[in-house]
């Protein structure tokens, strides 16, 4: 990842989570996004393409599920196996 501490990247996906996608509830880096209905397969897209721009780690199509994006805990830990 593009020296950013796991901290300081989930603030900011927790940032655009909020400023870009609009979402008002509480969040923090546990809250179900996609199995709770909060962001749809459309708001997934958007989130992988903000955080391959944000880590310049590439994520294919086939990661971008529930399994690595339903909370910001699981796409930190995620990129920071890929970026390993």
């Amino acid at each position: 990842m593009q020296h950013l501490t796991p901290e300081t990247l989930g603030a900011r996906i927790i940032a655009f989570l909020r400023d870009e996608m609009g979402i008002e509830d509480d969040l923090t880096v546990d809250t179900p996004l996609v199995s709770s209905g909060l962001v749809d397969s459309v708001g997934l897209m958007r989130l992988a393409t903000f955080v391959e721009r944000e880590t310049g780690v590439i994520v294919p199509d086939q990661d971008v599920n529930v399994g690595h994006f339903d909370t910001v805990r699981q796409i930190v830990d995620y990129l920071g196996n890929r970026a390993a």
